[in-house]
């Protein structure tokens, strides 16, 4: 599996978490690394959807949104967004 593109997702997080909107630059640079395009291609996300998964975990803003998707999501999305989310506690 292809790791290259952790960078990009770091610096989108960090933008996020700082309550701004990453630009379109750093959203394609993130959006075409080969990891995402397999994990878009593999599990039929699409791009919007991924960009509003990143805005709900790392947006500070959306933390009770995160907290209530959490507790009420089933299925393959509650998979992927727990870990984000505890990525997010991480120190």
């Amino acid at each position: 599996m292809d790791f290259s593109g952790i960078d990009h997702v770091y610096r989108v997080a960090s933008v996020l978490n700082q309550g701004q909107s990453p630009g379109r630059k750093q959203w394609n640079e993130l959006l075409s690394a080969p990891g995402y395009h397999h994990y878009f291609r593999d599990q039929g996300r699409d791009s919007d959807s991924f960009k509003r998964l990143m805005r709900l975990v790392f947006s500070p803003s959306e933390e009770k949104a995160l907290q209530d998707a959490l507790a009420t999501l089933q299925g393959d999305l509650r998979s992927e967004l727990r870990p984000l989310h505890v990525l997010l506690a991480a120190p």
